[in-house]
């Protein structure tokens, strides 16, 4: 992964506005390489500049990744699919609820404090406390998902139409053109054979040279113009 890359990364999962500097430390990049990579994100309208006091900080614009997900969802999941996902997520989460007597992760959380929970207990929870958190994110993503899942397939297809249409019309259009273009006389490509030249049925009398004359033009040679009977 290069440096850009990471800087990208790094600015793309961001939960509060961060300076250049932190950016540039967690990402492992010269600063002047953060620095030119995080305007160019703001410039694409994926990054915010947040201005607090005389320090310029950068975070995601969270409602342009909130619509990005859900597009996403939709796009890469069918209705049942993301139906089965939001079901799986829900029996997990009761699980944990059973497990250790709580409702929310939050209430999880408060148990931490308890002096007789042991070293392994309390890593254990704190890991169900982080994937609980991003259950209960995706849980909101996907009823989001689903209920725009409607509106975003009849858009699909109403840009979908309209692709359609105008490719019909472009290709009609080139048939016409084609049509209009088309020479009004088609040349016979079928060789012709010359006739012999008969130098009694010229009235000037001139000698012809061996080659096909056409009767509608001028033989070689001849200056009064007359032509064979």
């Amino acid at each position: 992964m290069s440096a850009r890359d990471r800087i990208r990364a790094v600015a793309e999962t961001l939960r509060e506005p961060r300076s250049v500097n932190w950016i540039s430390e967690q990402a492992d990049a010269a600063w002047s390489t953060t620095s030119e990579e995080l305007q160019d994100l703001v410039d694409q309208g994926q990054l915010r500049r947040v201005e607090t006091g005389e320090t310029t900080r950068y975070q995601p614009d969270y409602t342009r990744s909130l619509f990005e997900e859900i597009r996403t969802l939709i796009e890469e999941n069918t209705r049942e699919e993301l139906r089965n996902e939001l079901a799986a997520i829900t029996e997990e989460i009761e699980e944990w609820q059973a497990t250790y007597d709580v409702e929310t992760w939050e209430e999880l959380e408060q148990s931490l404090a308890d002096g007789d929970l042991a070293s392994d207990e309390l890593r254990e929870r704190r890991d169900v406390i982080a994937f609980w958190r991003e259950n209960e994110a995706d849980r909101r993503l996907i009823k989001h998902a689903l209920e725009l899942y409607s509106d975003v397939e009849a858009a699909r297809e109403q840009l979908t139409d309209v692709a359609d249409r105008a490719t019909s019309e472009f290709s009609f259009t080139q048939n016409d053109l084609s049509r209009r273009a088309r020479p009004l006389y088609t040349a016979d490509p079928s060789p012709r054979r010359s006739r012999p030249i008969d130098e009694s049925s010229w009235l000037c009398g001139c000698t012809l040279s061996p080659v096909s004359t056409p009767p509608t033009v001028r033989h070689r040679g001849c200056r009064t113009g007359n032509l064979p009977e």
